[in-house]
This record gives C-alpha cells, structure tokens and sequence, in this order.
C-alpha cells in the first residue's frame, strides 16, 4: 500500500506511452506490439469484424492501418468505451496502391 508521501516521490511519466522502444518487465514495448500486429491488419481487410481490446492495441492497429510510425500511434489518444471504426477501400476505388488499396477512419472514440 502506498501512502501519500510516497505517492509524491514517484515518477510521473508513464515511460510506455513516451518510448515506443521501452520494455516493461515481463512485458513487451509498443513498437514490438505493433511489428506483432503488423501481419493481422490486413486480414480483416475483407471483412466485417467486431473487435473488444485495449487501447494500445487499438493505437497500434491504427498506426498500422494509418502508415504511421510506433512514435506518431502513441500520440493517439482512445477513450474507454469508445468506438472507433475503420473501413478498408479496394484498389479500384483508392489511387493508393500501397497494399492493394487503403484504410479509411470512419471515426475515432465515439461514444453513446
């Protein structure tokens, strides 16, 4: 149990959400969430899926489906309870041919 005088005393930062490189123990840093997530974005492309996880997956998925760095997808901010929808447009209708088309955000933490 921490008392008050050592909540003063800790750190502040919380080092995961600033270094994407920072590993946790027995855990695994941001960047290597999203190099593990990096195969599976695309498997949904063709397909209508519900997805319920935490919001540093949610930060990764859409870096990755956004063509963001680990740096630039920890900037995003999830709310709880929040919704965020993605739509992926096929290469005939994207002048984007990176991956056979793109991803689109529909919304970003939308809540009811």
């Amino acid at each position: 149990m921490l008392w008050e005088s050592e909540l003063a005393q800790l750190d502040k930062h919380n080092w995961h959400f600033l270094h994407p490189n920072h590993v946790p123990p027995d855990g695994e840093s941001f960047a290597q969430v999203m190099t593990r997530l990096a195969p599976v974005i695309n498997e949904y492309a063709d397909q209508n899926t519900v997805l319920v996880t935490h919001g540093m997956v949610i930060r990764a998925l859409l870096g990755l489906a956004l063509g963001m760095t680990a740096d630039q997808s920890l900037s995003i901010n999830i709310a709880p309870l929040s919704l965020t929808e993605l739509s992926y447009m096929k290469s005939g209708s994207s002048d984007v041919a990176a991956n056979g088309g793109q991803w689109q955000l529909n919304y970003l933490n939308r809540a009811y």
